[in-house]
């Protein structure tokens, strides 16, 4: 996918199924009345729970839970039912011209993974520009089949329906708080995380530049071998201990031995969801410690495991941070190609048992 247009983040920790309300003599091409679309109540399975979305501001709530961060000038789509709900944020286009093309870009994964129902919920304080994407986006879902529920709006402290032929910026808001909301508390209790924007999401994987110059001296000075896979299995194990962690030298040497497919193997290959989590928070501190030059093979594990975990926007953000060292690191391409399929953390068992871990 070429970078003149915004990548989507996909997102596959949440996933549920949507029970509409009987339907009215009103259908549409997407199987309800718009009002019944507008009411409709949604069991969004996150982590083992189940919530249910009755109204907007639920569904709101949900965006940031699923994403990790509050979305801003953005196109989020969420899905339900099928065989493999997802989600999915992009960045808004900021002319019509782009509109196709970035929808396109989350059709092609639906029609791959054919959910149920979706919903469009465009980000911005351009209403019009907010309005004109969400309704494309759910005209094009429409005619390919899919129940679309009615699109929403917001600019992040109030929210709109956005109707037909009508002028969105006349539309009657609706103030909401998700800082206030049920499931944004249990989130808290759960410990999980929720950024202000993507690009606090950026930061949490950008070089910090005092532990970068120190990991790159030690690099420069350290005349052993290149670890081997043996080494970097002891070196995640020290890592994951706790303790004193890893040094300045176990970061430089970790980060050169997965510069080399062969070797990052050991890092990446043997990981599993149960306890990926923390392997998460490991490689995103050595990330962060990590000068550009050395960078692409860790964050590309960081990527791998940010995908497993289900967390999307945290393995593009990964993938990016790859990308700038090396273009064609293969483990961030495969990462990429996953994200951009909307494949689920769920079928990389089955993957790795029809075709074994590939080297990447």
């Amino acid at each position: 996918m070429g970078r003149n247009l915004p990548e989507p983040s996909f997102c596959s920790q949440a996933c549920g199924g949507a029970s509409p309300p009987p339907r009215s003599s009103g259908e549409t091409r997407g199987g309800a009345s718009a009002e019944h679309r507008r009411c409709m109540t949604t069991e969004i399975t996150k982590a083992g729970a189940v919530f249910t979305a009755r109204t907007p501001e639920d569904l709101l709530a949900v965006v940031p839970a699923v994403l990790g961060f509050h979305p801003e000038e953005s196109l989020v789509m969420l899905t339900f039912g099928g065989r493999r709900a997802f989600h999915a944020r992009v960045d808004l286009p900021e002319c019509e011209a782009d509109i196709g093309p970035v929808v396109d870009t989350l059709l092609a994964p639906a029609l791959r993974q054919r959910p149920e129902k979706v919903l469009f919920i465009a980000y911005s304080r351009d209403a019009r520009r907010a309005a004109t994407t969400a309704l494309h986006a759910s005209d094009v879902f429409d005619e390919h089949g899919f129940a679309v529920i009615a699109p929403l709006r917001s600019d992040g402290t109030s929210w709109c329906h956005v109707e037909r032929d009508a002028d969105p910026e006349a539309a009657e808001p609706h103030a909401y708080d998700v800082t206030t909301h049920t499931l944004t508390a249990r989130s808290v209790l759960e410990g999980r995380v929720t950024l202000g924007s993507r690009e606090e999401l950026v930061s949490s994987v950008a070089a910090d530049p005092d532990a970068a110059a120190r990991v790159l001296a030690a690099s420069e000075s350290d005349s052993a071998r290149a670890p081997g896979q043996r080494e970097v299995r002891a070196l995640v194990a020290r890592g994951l201990a706790g303790g004193s962690g890893l040094t300045d030298a176990d970061v430089a040497r970790l980060a050169r031995a997965c510069l080399v497919p062969g070797v990052r193997d050991a890092a990446w290959c043997g990981l599993v969801r149960e306890t990926v989590e923390e392997h998460v928070e490991l490689w995103r501190s050595v990330v962060v410690r990590t000068p550009d030059e050395l960078v692409a093979g860790v964050a590309a594990v960081l990527a791998f495991a940010a995908w497993l975990a289900g967390h999307g926007a945290l393995a593009w953000c990964a993938v990016d941070r790859a990308r700038v060292s090396d273009p064609d690191c293969s483990l961030a391409v495969l990462v990429a190609d996953l994200l951009q399929a909307a494949v689920p953390p769920t079928a990389w068992s089955a993957i790795r048992g029809s075709a074994g871990a590939p080297q990447a």
